[in-house]
């Protein structure tokens, strides 16, 4: 019976922290408040330590720590962005001045897109202070960004909302092989705001060879691993389109 009370303790100590002034086992300065779900252990971390060892893991699932409990949260909100080029390192040639853009871009249709990121509202920022951290607002359960590289990154883990700049070297490759280099199959040649990780194109094949899934249950899958309890609020624009390019 003891070793029983033990146990749920230990699994309760995964929903709150006992210690409100617990501190970043990485630097053991700041307070910790960022943990990951699918990394091992189960430490807190704060901002500038968290970015820094999800530098190439971008779509992990996180929490952030409210002051009560724990929510789920995206890699984003905490500064992590995706670098092209130069192992993951941002590229010595990028400057600011593209950070912000106020003119909706067009698609390869020639159609303007007003929203940014395929339909979704862009006006989340984050200005990587640790108490200016916001969720998401309205009803979308995927995070806000504004400015230029805004992407929907579709993964197994789910979607993801997350910045990615190209490398801006005189001889870069075009952003689509850049992409294409990184392990993402962009689904537009000219002005990339949707790719696909190659781990969720093998992971929707090997559930068509051996669970038969059909693509739309597969795609539902995906979305309710984003979101769980407002799956239906999120993009579906067309799931046979997303991966049907990339066979």
């Amino acid at each position: 019976m003891h070793r029983r009370v033990e146990y749920v303790a230990e699994i309760l100590t995964r929903e709150a922290r006992s210690d409100v002034n617990q501190r970043c086992v990485g630097c053991g300065i700041r307070e910790g408040s960022w943990r990951c779900q699918d990394c091992i252990g189960n430490g807190c971390h704060c901002m500038q330590c968290f970015r820094e060892a999800h530098l190439l893991q971008p779509f992990h699932r996180v929490e952030h720590w409210t002051g009560a409990y724990f929510e789920p949260a995206w890699l984003c909100q905490a500064g992590v962005e995706i670098y092209l080029g130069h192992g993951g390192k941002p590229c010595p040639m990028l400057t600011t001045t593209d950070e912000e853009v106020t003119e909706p871009t067009k698609d390869d249709d020639g159609s303007a897109d007003k929203d940014g990121i395929d339909g979704i509202e862009s006006d989340w920022e984050d200005d990587g202070n640790e108490e200016a951290f916001q969720a998401p607002a309205g009803e979308s359960p995927l995070p806000q960004l504004k400015g230029r590289g805004a992407t929907l990154v579709v993964d197994q883990s789910g979607l993801h909302n997350i910045r990615i700049h190209p490398c801006c070297c005189p001889d870069a490759l075009p952003t689509d092989i850049q992409c294409l280099r990184m392990g993402f199959f962009p689904t537009s040649f000219k002005q990339v705001k949707t790719v696909i990780t190659f781990q969720a194109l093998e992971d929707q094949r090997l559930d068509n060879l051996e669970c038969k899934t059909a693509l739309l249950r597969y795609w539902n899958k995906l979305r309710r691993k984003t979101s769980s309890d407002n799956w239906t609020s999120l993009p579906v624009r067309s799931s046979f389109h997303l991966f049907r390019m990339a066979e």
